[in-house]
């Protein structure tokens, strides 16, 4: 037997009409790029996660890039973040120049052990990068606590809607991004920034 590596065909099938109704949307208004479905996508994630903003983006790995990027992240900065994830959180980092410092995750979650995070911060670092898994929010009160003036970038794409003491990924930090695709927890195509 052969179990294919991801099928959502099941999850299709229920949401068929809705989906085939959004796509002739598209199509009958001519936006492939921006206009009124991204504008309603953006205005539903904003929600969703309890932020002011949403910005679709092109891919994950630029809503990464562009919440770096506004922070003025750049040659001899640090970002600490965790080597847990895909490689676009290391990439953007890399590509701008900085410098990742790799910090151990949590034993129980699996996402950036906040704490030990923390005590890698000098001088240098201009953001933390936690990557909330598995829909379980990083314990972003540990870096806040330990350094409010250091901006935290959100890779929320596992846990879009996830809640930690009420407060859902990517409703506290800096910019946040998210970046989906369909074989995430997410479970459909799209990607976004907020903040």
């Amino acid at each position: 037997m052969q179990v294919p590596l991801f099928d959502l065909k099941a999850q299709t099938a229920q949401l068929r009409e809705e989906i085939d109704a959004a796509i002739a949307r598209v199509v009958a208004s001519g936006h492939f790029i921006l206009g009124p479905e991204v504008e309603a996508f953006e205005a539903e994630m904003a929600a969703l996660c309890g932020s002011r903003f949403a910005v679709g983006m092109s891919s994950g790995t630029d809503a990464l890039l562009a919440s770096l990027w506004a922070l003025g992240v750049g040659p001899g900065d640090e970002v600490v973040t965790t080597p847990y994830s895909f490689f676009a959180t290391l990439g953007s980092i890399a590509r701008l120049g900085a410098r990742p410092v790799l910090c151990d995750v949590e034993h129980g979650t699996l996402n950036l052990d906040c704490a030990r995070a923390a005590a890698l911060c000098t001088p240098r670092t201009k953001a933390f990068m936690p990557v909330h898994l598995y829909g379980r929010v990083a314990r972003l009160e540990v870096l806040r606590a330990a350094y409010p003036q250091v901006p935290i970038v959100e890779d929320a794409a596992q846990s879009v809607g996830a809640e930690r003491h009420g407060v859902r990924a990517g409703a506290t930090a800096s910019p946040v991004a998210c970046r989906s695709s369909p074989r995430r927890t997410w479970g459909r195509s799209a990607t976004a920034a907020w903040s």
